[in-house]
């Protein structure tokens, strides 16, 4: 707003500064307002310069202001009054300005967070604080940034305190100086990120081709354990068949019953009694065939 005021005419800003009060004269010891008709030349540009103030106060205002300031008759009592407003009392000034020389004292660079960022920051800070009264000194802004950033940094810090004065050191050269350094690394990360990568897109594709290589191993290892499982078990099958035939019995037939004997686990063919009573009728056929060719021999001796 001040810019705004001295930019319309200057007169005015000094006007705000110092006040104005209505042409008067001192009649008999008492103050008494001169008419519009005896000012002077003088008196009359700086009432046209007071008017012109106020003007310019009304038309800037928003309308909750202007219900603020209606009643001002000088340029002063308007601003003293947005001071106190948007300002607050001394009191107010005052505990907000220890705020910000706290802010300011703790100030620091945020993780991940860009030059740019962090000098918008440092700039509200500032400005707010040059707003208060509170002004820094080049060397105290410099000094200042240099000790906010992170220890990435300590190189480039070590560089410009060793090869600068900074006292004299402007903020613009700083912060180019420290935006370059800041793509520089940038784009090493990036090529050491993209790198990275590749080697992991590598290593994801050797881990796939021999995930691949043992899948197809595991699976001839289970049709190999498949087919040796078979063997045994056909190999089992011969030998119970091959015993079941010598010793005439059949495995796992239990529930087979003979027709002769009624017993069960095997045929009738089979039947072990079946069989031992032919061998006996075999045996008593041939002793009897036996006898017969005795007793044939006998007769004929006679």
């Amino acid at each position: 707003m001040s810019t705004f005021l001295q930019s319309t005419d200057y007169r005015m800003w000094m006007l705000i500064q110092e006040g104005y009060s209505s042409p008067s004269r001192e009649i008999n010891g008492i103050k008494t307002e001169v008419a519009f008709i005896e000012w002077t030349f003088d008196e009359r540009d700086l009432a046209q310069l007071n008017a012109k103030c106020l003007n310019c106060f009304f038309c800037a205002l928003k309308s909750e202001d202007y219900m603020r300031v209606s009643t001002c008759k000088t340029g002063k009592e308007i601003w003293d009054k947005l001071c106190i407003t948007y300002e607050g009392t001394n009191e107010v000034k005052q505990s907000r300005l220890n705020f910000l020389l706290h802010d300011y004292k703790l100030f620091r660079m945020k993780p991940h967070e860009s030059i740019s960022d962090m000098y918008t920051r440092f700039t509200q800070i500032v400005t707010s604080l040059h707003a208060l009264g509170k002004e820094l000194s080049n060397y105290e802004k410099v000094n200042k940034i240099l000790r906010c950033l992170p220890s990435s940094y300590d190189a480039k810090i070590t560089a410009i305190t060793e090869s600068k004065d900074l006292n004299t050191y402007s903020i613009d050269n700083l912060l180019g100086s420290l935006i370059a350094y800041e793509q520089g690394v940038n784009q090493r990360n990036l090529d050491a990120g993209e790198k990275k990568k590749e080697k992991t897109i590598a290593l994801k594709a050797h881990k796939s081709d021999s995930e691949s290589s043992g899948s197809e191993s595991d699976e001839v290892a289970f049709i190999t354990r498949q087919f040796k499982r078979f063997l045994r078990k056909k190999q089992r099958h011969h030998q119970n068949w091959r015993k079941g035939k010598d010793n005439k019995y059949v495995k796992g037939s239990s529930d087979v019953v003979c027709f002769d004997c009624r017993k069960p686990g095997h045929v009738k063919a089979d039947c072990p009694t079946l069989q031992d009573h032919s061998s006996k009728e075999k045996e008593k056929g041939e002793e009897k065939a036996k006898s017969r060719k005795d007793k044939k021999k006998i007769q004929r001796g006679f």
